[in-house]
């Protein structure tokens, strides 16, 4: 079982780097390796509209958005980790290495969770969280993949 998360960003990589370091921004907050953000930046086909390329200042104003985003995913990945750790406090669960962490030790993979989430959202039909407004970052993960 692998996980991931997709960043969806609307600004153009004019050769500075951009899409990386905005990856690597999302990847901090989310405790995962860099490999796991798969980044689509200036498709209009399913990115956040965005007014313009700013070349190196698209760290600052498209890094804020990436940042904020992923601090939300993180959030609500850390409520469905709280609750599959038994854990009262979400605030208290750490990211880290691809994993949710309890204070007590016990962990649960961020795969686990988004599959999780799955399927209580089919379940529930609940899909209104998913949707971050700045920049997209959602956990995708493949049941029975390849090992």
């Amino acid at each position: 079982m692998t996980g991931s998360f997709n960043l969806l960003v609307g600004a153009t990589d004019l050769g500075t780097g951009s899409d990386t370091v905005l990856a690597q921004m999302a990847a901090e907050v989310l405790g995962v390796p860099l490999d796991d953000i798969i980044c689509y930046s200036s498709d209009t086909d399913f990115t956040p509209f965005d007014k313009g390329a700013y070349a190196s200042s698209t760290t600052y104003i498209s890094g804020a958005a990436t940042v904020k985003a992923a601090q939300m995913a993180a959030e609500r990945i850390k409520i469905r980790a709280a609750k599959m750790l038994e854990v009262e406090d979400h605030k208290l669960i750490q990211l880290a290495n691809k994993t949710a962490i309890a204070p007590n030790g016990k962990s649960v993979p961020l795969a686990e969770i988004a599959l999780d989430t799955f399927i209580r959202m089919n379940r529930n039909r609940s899909w209104h969280w998913l949707l971050c407004l700045a920049v997209i970052a959602t956990a995708v993960s493949r049941h029975n993949s390849p090992k």
